[in-house]
């Protein structure tokens, strides 16, 4: 409200406004993987966060009096687990919401990093990661040549 009133202008229509340059001259590489794949490591991972004890983890936390609405208690793996331990949703219902959850956020990082800048992406060879890096390193080597 106060940018509007100094400005006359909204907050968005003046972000709207600048351009989003990097100061210096950047490559920006991304990793990715075919979406299925992606899909099952994160899947995967949540379950390894599972089995390390996350539950028990937040469930102290829980216990400790935080409230849903801290900020701490906001990010994913974190907040999902409130209705567990309340009795309105099942331990089952709550990994996958978490799981959901970690592949939406995934989704919205691939998205933003299109949106904001130039990125040369690279599908990830798991049986040969140093062929990944192989060709981003030439692929930059090429680029600063050109520059």
């Amino acid at each position: 409200m106060e940018i509007y009133e100094e400005s006359g202008k909204r907050k968005s229509d003046i972000l709207e406004a600048q351009e989003h340059k990097p100061v210096y001259d950047i490559y920006f590489v991304g990793l990715t993987l075919p979406r299925p794949i992606l899909y099952d490591r994160i899947n995967k991972r949540v379950d390894l966060m599972i089995e390390q004890g996350l539950e028990e983890e937040v469930k102290k936390i829980y216990d400790s009096g935080l409230s849903r609405n801290a900020q701490s208690m906001k990010a994913i793996g974190y907040k999902e687990w409130f209705d567990y331990f309340e009795g309105s949703k099942t331990k089952e219902q709550i990994i996958e919401e978490i799981k959901k959850h970690s592949r939406n956020y995934a989704k919205r990082q691939y998205t933003w990093f299109n949106n904001q800048f130039d990125v040369h992406w690279y599908d990830v060879n798991l049986e040969d990661f140093d062929s990944t890096i192989h060709q981003v390193l030439k692929d930059i080597e090429e680029w600063y040549k050109k520059r």
